[in-house]
């Protein structure tokens, strides 16, 4: 997925500022996509410019001038396209740094794998318990742009897989732990 296609897929449901959009990264995408608030910001200049989004300024008296953004006919056609392709290379495709570190811990003590696994642990239960409480009030997420439950159902897909995937990250570390563990115990034994 690019940030392209995250910004038209948040525009489509409603005019959106770039703040509202890089607010909506860090309060929900975050768990599955991240952008940079200059990054928001460079992209929807490139969408306005290959006609995916059109602006608008918006004239405030109290407070600077703002720019909201709506996904045009193109846009749309864009996301939809995005939407309806499924490339198996590219939806499984993953950069974890994590494994790597994993893959090559061999050149270093086995303590500080340990370690590593602990701080995954502590990691993921604190993002699972964010994940969760997002669950319990994705009502909250509703005025975002004024949708119903059925929208709204989908963003609940994604939470799904978020706490099954740390969930597996919890079980994972765990067992790691466990066979370091015994690891230590055949080379000391």
């Amino acid at each position: 997925m690019s940030l392209k296609t995250a910004i038209l897929g948040l525009a489509s449901y409603k005019e959106l500022s770039g703040y509202d959009i890089s607010k909506f990264f860090d309060s929900s995408l975050k768990y599955f996509f991240s952008a940079q608030q200059s990054q928001v910001y460079r992209e929807l200049n490139t969408l306005e410019k290959k006609g995916l989004l059109s602006v608008r300024l918006l004239y405030q008296d109290d407070k600077p001038n703002k720019k909201l953004y709506s996904i045009t006919e193109d846009g749309s056609k864009e996301l939809e396209k995005w939407l309806l392709n499924f490339n198996e290379e590219k939806h499984f495709a993953q950069k974890l740094p994590l494994m790597m570190k994993i893959f090559f811990s061999s050149k270093v003590p086995t303590e500080n794998l340990q370690k590593t696994f602990e701080r995954v642990i502590e990691l993921t239960t604190e993002k699972m318990k964010r994940l969760e409480h997002d669950a319990d009030n994705i009502k909250d997420y509703e005025h975002f742009a004024d949708i119903d439950e059925s929208e709204t159902f989908y963003w609940k897909l994604t939470i799904d897989y978020g706490l099954r995937l740390y969930k597996m990250y919890l079980e994972w570390a765990e067992h790691s732990i466990q066979l370091i563990e015994e690891l230590q115990n055949n080379k000391n034994g």
